[in-house]
């Protein structure tokens, strides 16, 4: 499992892979406000949608709300998922 965080000016993306063979229904990320801000993070990215012949494990789109450096996500079997700070 590898999460870390990109951004540019207020723009702040959340990066989270795993190299897994199963996927979590519910992977919580730990770490502190300053790398995991609170608020809604998007998922706008998943690498295990069908749109890529993938099994749609995922968030659906949908958003997490991370508090005190911590959120909660389902994250596919060797993919990816990217959400964006709304």
């Amino acid at each position: 499992m590898i999460a870390f965080k990109r951004w540019l000016g207020h723009e702040q993306v959340l990066i989270v892979a795993s190299l897994n063979n199963m996927p979590y229904d519910q992977y919580t990320i730990h770490s502190d406000s300053y790398r995991l801000p609170t608020g809604g993070w998007k998922e706008i990215f998943n690498s295990d949608s069908e749109l890529y012949g993938g099994a749609n494990v995922g968030n659906g789109g949908a958003i997490h709300q991370a508090s005190n450096g911590s959120i909660t996500i389902a994250l596919p079997a060797n993919g990816l998922v990217l959400f964006v700070l709304q």
